[in-house]
């Protein structure tokens, strides 16, 4: 309805919106920005798309991570690829959107061409995926998950109306080291998941 409605999002409460900026994303009902955002594709929209679209999800500055999966369809020989990439401004203090993580798990590696649609340099997409940087689930047990950072998801987050002398109260400010735990993604729940669903 004229504007990008992804698989999954997380934003806060509208009590906890960053009283102190423009925090209401009118694609989302005038509700806090999303500071995460998540879109799992099959046979529709390719790298290119995904990535054009993750431009448009971050430019706003409350948008902090956008995870993106691509599941290919399987070869007839029952083998398939899938991906999956964590774009993230990982400094609170800067814009500057980078990889956090890009990984290749599916039973058949990746191939060249999709690396390269992950990686080619346009500027009205996410920064791209270098070729070298993919890790592949199948030969490294740790890139089978995916942590995702709990102060991308708190950014700016207050605790609720400003205090008598207008202040705005954030999470974040006071928030001691190993209090909230990081989110974690299992990828060979997704895997496992993807295989019953489409494999024979």
């Amino acid at each position: 309805y004229g504007c990008f409605q992804p698989d999954t999002r997380v934003f806060p409460f509208k009590e906890n919106r960053d009283h102190n900026g423009r925090d209401a994303d009118r694609a989302n009902k005038n509700n806090p920005y999303s500071r995460f955002i998540w879109e799992i594709e099959y046979d529709n929209r390719d790298p290119v798309q995904i990535r054009e679209r993750g431009r448009a999800y971050m430019t706003p500055k409350y948008v902090r991570l956008f995870l993106a999966m691509k599941l290919y369809p399987p070869s007839r020989a029952g083998t398939y690829e899938a991906a999956v990439v964590l774009w993230g401004k990982a400094d609170e203090d800067s814009d500057t959107i980078t990889v956090m993580k890009a990984v290749s798990f599916g039973t058949q590696d990746l191939s060249h061409d999709h690396k390269q649609d992950f990686f080619q340099r346009r500027a009205d997409r996410l920064v791209g995926v270098n070729v070298n940087r993919w890790e592949n689930a199948r030969n490294d047990d740790a890139a089978w998950s995916i942590t995702l950072p709990f102060r991308g998801f708190l950014f700016r987050v207050s605790k609720g109306a400003p205090g008598e002398k207008g202040t705005t109260e954030y999470v974040l400010d006071d928030l001691q080291d190993g209090a909230v735990q990081d989110f974690v993604i299992d990828l060979r729940r997704a895997a496992r998941e993807y295989e019953n669903q489409v494999l024979e």
